[in-house]
């Protein structure tokens, strides 16, 4: 009786993903230095992508390297959470980076149509529907990722008109994983569509996402500071340029996302997973804080302006006796409008 072969594995024991790194074509700076991704969702979009591609651009990366980052698809909208449904993403993706030359760093990364003013520079404009700077894409001083609108015709984020004079919505709102980010151009087929994805960094590349994090938050304080300020008069009357003292950006508390926030691996666990609370028209989920018998306390950020808030989930069926909500509850709610605690 011959041996049998063994000479093909079904499975790759030295796969990084079990060794709790990632599966990408990047190395681990480039992982680390990446602040969120940009995919084109919409032919045009995916046309405009290519074309600055074909110049070299330094915000450019190939598609086969991101479809093998973590990325935390649940947050994504539909099917397409879990990869039951692919769309044509382009050759090309957009990279935001901390180590990216950008033209103004104080702003952040500007996207428009005059490349004298924008990082990201779209052209196929023949109405010229795009403004000079249409939108940037920054991090605020909480350090959550934010787009504003800076153009005349509004940019959409997540089914929201924002307007740079528009008071209902405001021009700002915080971005995810998942969230959608729309121009609109002459018609419905020409719109530029872009999905951002935001990497799960764990291990070594959240320790050094945090280091490169709190670098350019450092910098771009630096930089956001007034010369002006810091002119006083010497003891001669003579006016002397002081260096400049700059208070680094509070550094957020490391927010550890639980097992269940991580991509599903096991449909059997899909129902757990949409039982979590998503955040509300307000507010965004950033992770789970804690944990107890009765509550679960998340971070969340305001989708206005990026501020953090603690949110406390209550399990109502906890609290129900004989089918009437204990008294607790309102107790509990009421103590928790009352408190203000310093971010």
């Amino acid at each position: 009786m011959s041996n049998p072969d063994f000479s093909i594995a079904t499975q790759n024991v030295v796969d990084p993903r079990r060794l709790g790194q990632q599966n990408s074509g990047f190395s681990d700076e480039d992982i680390s230095d990446i602040i969120c991704l940009l995919v084109p969702y919409s032919e045009c979009a995916r046309e405009e992508v290519a074309r600055i591609a074909a110049d070299s651009s330094q915000h450019m990366v190939g598609r086969d390297d991101t479809d093998n980052l973590d990325i935390n698809f649940e947050l994504e909208d539909g099917v397409q959470n879990f990869g039951l449904v692919q769309q044509d993403t382009g050759e090309h993706h957009i990279a935001l980076r901390f180590s990216a030359q950008v033209k103004d760093p104080v702003q952040g990364f500007t996207f428009g149509r005059n490349p004298t003013r924008c990082d990201i520079c779209f052209l196929n404009d023949p109405f010229r529907r795009l403004s000079n700077i249409h939108f940037r894409i920054y991090l605020n001083e909480w350090s959550v990722l934010m787009l504003e609108d800076q153009s005349t015709n509004g940019t959409i984020v997540d089914d929201t008109l924002l307007k740079k004079a528009k008071t209902g919505q405001g021009s700002k709102r915080t971005l995810n994983s998942g969230s959608k980010i729309k121009i609109l151009l002459h018609s419905g087929g020409n719109d530029l569509v872009f999905l951002v994805r935001i990497p799960l960094l764990q291990g070594e590349h959240r320790a050094a996402y945090q280091r490169n994090l709190e670098r350019y938050m450092m910098n771009r304080a630096h930089l956001a500071v007034d010369p002006n300020e810091t002119l006083v008069p010497g003891p001669n009357g003579h006016v002397d340029l002081f260096r400049p003292v700059v208070r680094p950006a509070a550094r957020q508390p490391e927010v550890r996302a639980p097992p269940n926030e991580r991509q599903p691996h096991n449909p059997a666990r899909l129902d757990a997973v949409l039982r979590q609370w998503p955040g509300s028209d307000k507010y965004n989920r950033v992770g789970e804080v804690g944990r107890g018998a009765f509550a679960t306390v998340y971070m969340v950020t305001s989708k206005f302006n990026g501020s953090p808030y603690a949110a406390k989930e209550l399990d109502k069926r906890k609290f129900m006796k004989n089918g009437v909500l204990d008294q607790k509850v309102e107790n509990e709610m009421k103590i928790m409008q009352q408190i203000e605690h310093v971010r």
